[in-house]
């Protein structure tokens, strides 16, 4: 009833268990530890399949907009060249064939070749797929084929589709969007299910109307006073949005207060989804919400302050998460796992000012951290 309810809303406005061990990356990280400076506000970090390369997403007041490009040099990466951007960026997608790394830059994407920003001849900037004024696009990932891309618009509060192999032949305006998913408030976190069948998006609150509970305190003054509805956790067909994105929407869950961002385990069993308005992160069984009709389950698991980058980690299936203490000015950030197998103890590590996006090298064992509030990169090895 919930669900059958939130979808005619937003229609109407428009312990995990790990995957298989990854084959060895070409290029081995050995270095341990880690802290890399980069000239900017590190918002995300994408390492190349291949474990020789890492993309970092800078923006900030006074500060380089645009990409860090970080090579691995005999088991340690170094910054080796900066790419400037037009805006602020924010998340980071390359494609599974590692042609492409496409950056969210506010109002467009940035469309950048890989082989150029590791040292080809040629401008690395391929294009800009412009989404018009006010998009806030903040998140994007690749479908699994490579055929679409999926971007996050936070202002708008949609999801738009675009046409990858349009963008690919250099379209970069309007006929390079297929449409748009309709979602709740503020849009965030985007996560493909393993199959590539389902994208996973978070949005930070729910439309008034919405039957959610209303429960979750501002996070900071700029929201006003007041209670305000959980967030959630849409659920989205890919196929159908290839032709038809306005009704690819499945469902959307209950997700928390202010859910950020979502991960999947490597068998995508579980969605996992930090909300940062409560110090928690839910687990979402995938299974029950891709029923007919959709049965959604979440388990609660308590975090530090204001969690938001999460990640599991391959092989283990351990959860990883950044409690940023983003509204704390000042104060360092942790780096924690949660969601343990019976027997496992916790592990907590340091971190410095707004540890914000999470990713694990190819080695499986290396987590790096966007520190977005200490204009560095962090190189955390696991257990």
């Amino acid at each position: 009833m919930i669900l059958s309810l939130i979808l005619s809303i937003l229609l109407a406005g428009q312990g995990a268990s790990g995957g298989p061990a990854a084959a060895a990356p070409a290029c081995t990280y050995t270095q341990g530890a880690d802290t890399i400076a980069v000239p900017g506000h590190a918002f995300a970090a994408a390492p190349t399949a291949d474990g020789c390369w890492l993309f970092v997403s800078l923006n900030g007041q006074g500060r380089m907009r645009g990409v860090a490009v970080l090579k691995n040099v005999a088991g340690r990466f170094t910054l080796v060249r900066t790419v400037p951007l037009r805006d602020n960026t924010f998340g980071l997608s390359l494609t599974h064939d590692g042609a492409l790394l496409m950056v969210a830059g506010g109002d467009a994407v940035d469309v950048l070749s890989v082989p150029r920003l590791q040292g080809e001849a040629g401008d690395p900037v391929l294009g800009r797929a412009a989404e018009g004024p006010g998009a806030g696009s903040i998140e994007l990932i690749a479908s699994g084929d490579d055929r679409l891309l999926f971007v996050s618009e936070e202002q708008a509060a949609r999801v738009v589709v675009l046409d990858l192999e349009r963008v690919r032949r250099g379209e970069f305006g309007a006929k390079a969007v297929i449409g748009y998913v309709p979602q709740g408030l503020a849009p965030v976190g985007l996560a493909l299910s393993p199959d590539g069948r389902f994208l996973f998006a978070t949005s930070q609150r729910m439309p008034a109307g919405a039957t959610f509970p209303t429960r979750c305190q501002a996070e900071s003054e700029e929201e006003g006073g007041g209670l305000h509805p959980e967030g959630g956790l849409s659920l989205i067909d890919v196929a159908r949005a290839r032709t038809d994105p306005a009704h690819a929407l499945l469902a959307v869950a209950p997700a928390g207060c202010n859910p950020v961002r979502v991960g999947l385990s490597g068998d995508g069993a579980r969605a996992w989804v930090t909300a940062r308005g409560e110090n928690a992160v839910y687990g979402f069984d995938v299974a029950g919400l891709t029923a007919t009709p959709p049965r959604p389950s979440r388990t609660r698991y308590p975090a530090g302050d204001s969690p938001v980058g999460v990640a599991v980690q391959p092989g283990s299936g351990v959860v990883w998460v950044s409690d940023s203490n983003r509204f704390s000015p000042g104060r360092q950030g942790e780096l924690q796992s949660i969601a343990l197998a019976p027997g496992q103890a916790p592990v907590v590590l340091r971190s410095r000012r707004f540890p914000r996006d999470l990713a694990f090298l190819p080695d499986g064992r290396t987590l790096v951290v966007a520190q977005f509030g200490s204009d560095a990169v962090q190189l955390a090895p696991v257990p």
